[in-house]
């Protein structure tokens, strides 16, 4: 995903643009058996047995310029001048969030990790979320305290007597 505002003037746009990806994965692995003739199904599910991510989340800013060729004999139509934004002058060191949660209730710890750079951390002059720096999010799963190895459900249709 990438979003885009900026100025236009005919031979030169810049602004201020945010290239996004989000990923997901659910990894599981297993059998279903289908009896059609006792409507009867069977799901197996088997738990993984490593840490896997789920869901991550990354975004990056950054300002551009691109300044529209006007001699013909040149190569391309275009120059793309390019520069992210670091959030180096608001923060050195990036704000961690950390959240686990499930470790021993569920079996499985499911961890929220992320980092971004807080506008709210000594400058409160610069730009507002998103721009003031790259965030990134991940959304993980790993075995926990006892974690379950497999999950067997059964399926019954009623029967239409």
């Amino acid at each position: 995903i990438v979003g885009k505002m900026s100025v236009d003037c005919r031979v030169a746009q810049s602004g201020v643009a945010i290239n996004a990806t989000v990923n997901t994965t659910f990894p599981v692995s297993g059998k279903l058996a289908v009896d059609l003739e006792n409507k009867k199904h069977r799901l197996n599910i088997k738990a993984p047995d490593q840490k896997k991510e789920l869901f991550v989340f990354k975004s990056d800013p950054f300002v551009y310029t691109e300044q529209k060729k006007v001699d013909p004999a040149a190569d391309g139509d275009h120059i793309i001048h390019k520069m992210d934004i670091l959030g180096k002058k608001i923060q050195k060191h990036p704000t961690q969030v950390h959240a686990s949660f499930g470790r021993e209730e569920l079996g499985y710890e499911f961890s929220l990790d992320g980092k971004m750079i807080s506008r709210l951390n000594k400058e409160t002059t610069s730009p507002i979320q998103p721009l003031t720096g790259p965030i990134e999010f991940k959304l993980s799963a790993k075995p926990g305290l006892y974690p379950p190895t497999e999950a067997d459900f059964e399926l019954r249709q009623p029967t239409d007597e």
